[in-house]
């Protein structure tokens, strides 16, 4: 890993001393070694030229991703995707800003005098660089040295530039045209003011023009084992990255000035962090040398706990999330599971279906499918195809006319997934387009449930009712007002240490608008991260390191408090997910370890344990 790698316009490594730089032209050459050259130069040129563009398109896509998974981690939502998206597109930037630099540094072999090729003359005036122009040249490369980081390029076609700010540093920089026999300018220094040392809430008043660029590199320091920079130009959004040794970087969003991250024992890790603003600057690296791990004491087993109740919950439907790959399937076997929630596309053909119904009806386990539609609303004919859905699946339906397991005929259907969440959308509650998604959301369970209804096949719509700012419920009912007619579950995902609130204001909202006090509550996801005592990055506010051990128990506290808050409305509680996504210390990303068992359904421990317990209820 680069430690600080750089806007990805683009600062690249450079393997030679700034104050060493290479002569690259030599004289004397005739007419056919000039016009050999020229075009050597011209391809050296719109190679750079290229490889800028890419890295530059390359940082506008982590930036992008990053502010969405910031958005997403504040809205509490499922995650997962979003952390892989960002992982993708850290290592697709790191990868294009290598190209850059190896399109950059390159040289020919031979060249010819000329006047176009000599050395620019590099000028420096407070904060910004200019140099003269050289004739024939079509662009140039800039390099910046920050003392402690590889060298990085920059590629322009102008003949000045005003470096973004990296504050409380001295930097070096020199210039050459972008030809591939040309000569490193004279070095100038720029020496930047330092940022406040400590995290503010604004800028201070009349602060240094750098202060004020979203694009400047945030002051980052160690306090123990905590990350801490200035706020830089009142962004709140920054992204981090993350090098372990003999790992790959990792790259997170993150809110604020300062962040833990998990410990990684016996290792010293690099880290730098930029703001999500496109091409900005990453800081000066810093590292943490973290001890190594103790050695693990012998303990005496726990004493065993009184199993689950079911008093008050009769409708109570324990089941986990899970998909139809085959270890899902071997896995759903395992903890037994008589209900799995599967996601499929609304609009999908009934036929689609078959697959994981008849699969998981081989195994004895009901599908309680999920209609999904990412980042978008369905239209009005997909809302009523789930009728086709409900008509071969439901009780009674045609897939079930010459089967004896017509008992795990679907009951309802989830229409959509955590629609009332922001990350999808790029919005938050309280803002226009959230109030317009949730009217248009009403109309569409509407037509959904009138389509099914038609049918006389008895299978109810869930609906999205998990936003404790109440605009989402408050939405619904603007557009649909006898909403709970429609309703065969209200559908709400209280993960963490959240979960709590977000179910009162199921209860409260949905009661403020005469919903009956009989619509079962429907916990479609709820889950605990653990990868047995290695930290992940964060568990919704649960403690990050947890054991197998200490999960089982806290599962055990979680469903009793939920049951006291629910009481008898509490119907499907769905556990998430069948298996870890990634194998145990692979990373410290949550999403990776919500698994009722390991990735390759190796039991947890006590977790697994504990997991049947409730499954068996």
């Amino acid at each position: 890993m680069h430690p600080s790698p750089r806007r990805a316009a683009g600062r690249i490594v450079l393997a030679v001393g700034l104050l060493a730089l290479p002569a690259l032209v030599p004289s004397g050459a005739s007419a056919a070694h000039h016009r050999a050259r020229h075009h050597r130069s011209s391809s050296f040129n719109a190679a750079v030229s290229s490889a800028s563009k890419r890295a530059h398109a390359a940082d506008r896509r982590l930036v992008s991703e990053a502010r969405a998974l910031r958005r997403c981690l504040r809205s509490g939502g499922s995650c997962t995707h979003l952390h892989q998206s960002v992982q993708r597109a850290g290592h697709a930037f790191a990868a294009a800003e290598r190209n850059l630099a190896f399109r950059a540094r390159r040289s020919g072999r031979a060249g010819a005098s000329s006047s176009a090729l000599r050395s620019p003359t590099l000028r420096v005036s407070g904060v910004k660089l200019d140099w003269n122009r050289l004739v024939h040249a079509k662009g140039y490369v800039v390099l910046s040295a920050v003392p402690g980081q590889p060298y990085h390029y920059t590629y322009l076609r102008r003949t000045s530039s005003t470096p973004d700010p990296v504050p409380g540093t001295t930097v070096s920089y020199a210039v050459r045209a972008a030809a591939s026999s040309s000569h490193w300018s004279n070095v100038v220094k720029i020496a930047y003011p330092a940022a406040p040392p400590a995290p503010t809430p604004t800028p201070p008043a009349g602060p240094p023009a750098q202060h004020l660029n979203q694009k400047a590199a945030p002051a980052l320091h160690v306090s123990g084992q905590t990350l801490q920079w200035n706020l830089v130009a009142n962004v709140n959004a920054y992204i981090l990255m993350t090098k372990v040794p003999g790992q790959p970087e990792a790259f997170t969003a993150v809110s604020g000035t300062s962040t833990t991250p998990p410990a990684v024992p016996g290792k010293t890790v690099t880290y730098s962090v930029r703001t999500a603003v496109d091409g900005s600057e990453w800081a000066p690296s810093v590292t943490i040398a973290y001890p190594a791990a103790p050695a693990p004491k012998e303990t005496a087993p726990a004493p065993k706990e009184a199993g689950f109740s079911v008093i008050g919950t009769e409708g109570f439907q324990p089941g986990i999330n899970s998909g139809t790959n085959p270890q899902d399937f071997t896995g759903t076997s395992m903890l037994g599971a008589k209900v799995v929630r599967i996601s499929f596309s609304i609009g999908a053909p009934a036929s689609s279906l078959e697959y994981a119904i008849a699969g998981y009806a081989a195994k004895g386990v009901r599908v309680a499918p999920l209609a999904s539609f990412y980042g978008r609303m369905p239209s009005a004919a997909e809302a009523q195809s789930l009728a086709s859905w409900a008509k071969t699946y439901g009780p009674g339906g045609t897939f079930w006319a010459k089967r004896s397991d017509g008992n795990l005929a679907i009951q309802t259907i989830e229409f959509g997934n955590e629609t009332s969440y922001g990350y999808q959308y790029g919005d938050n509650a309280g803002s226009p387009s959230y109030q317009a998604r949730a009217q248009t959301y009403a109309l569409r369970l509407k037509e959904a449930a009138e389509a099914i209804g038609a049918t006389g096949v008895k299978v109810g719509v869930l609906a999205q009712a998990d936003d404790p700012s109440g605009n989402w419920v408050n939405g619904m009912y603007q557009a649909v007002p006898n909403l709970a007619s429609y309703v065969s579950g209200w559908v709400v995902h209280p993960y963490g240490t959240s979960g709590k609130g977000k179910i009162l204001g199921l209860l409260q909202q949905t009661a403020a608008h005469g919903a009956p006090s009989n619509i079962p509550v429907d916990i479609t996801e709820w889950g605990i991260s653990t990868d047995n005592g290695a930290c992940v990055a964060e568990n919704y506010g649960l403690n990050p390191c947890m054991t197998y051990g200490e999960a089982a128990e806290q599962l055990k506290r979680s469903v009793g408090e939920i049951k006291s808050l629910v009481g008898n409305r509490l119907q499907l509680f769905l556990l998430y997910q069948v298996r870890d996504q990634e194998t145990a210390g692979a990373s410290n990303n949550r999403e990776a370890y919500f698994g009722l068992l390991q990735h390759e359904d190796q039991p947890k421990g006590a977790f697994t344990t504990a997991v049947q317990e409730l499954l068996a209820l």
